[in-house]
């Protein structure tokens, strides 16, 4: 960053094409073996369960965090 370089985001069609090609392989490898395919099932009751409170929780702890960090530079 002192150098020049500049820090963004990904953009929405990275960020839905990496999604897509992670689902893709996911279910490739779930369709290939059956022990995956019952965990992957399992996490994705999870990771679906703790969206909420990640969105509310988490991102609303990092904020307040750095936004306080940005604030008294």
């Amino acid at each position: 960053i002192a150098g020049g370089t500049e820090l963004r985001p990904y953009s929405e069609e990275i960020m839905e094409a990496a999604r897509e090609a992670t689902n893709e392989l996911f279910d490739e490898f779930a369709a290939a073996d059956a022990d995956f395919a019952e965990i992957y099932e399992q996490w994705r009751q999870f990771r679906d369960n703790v969206h909420a409170w990640h969105q509310i929780n988490e991102f609303s702890f990092e904020s307040f965090v750095y936004g306080q960090q940005n604030g008294s530079s």
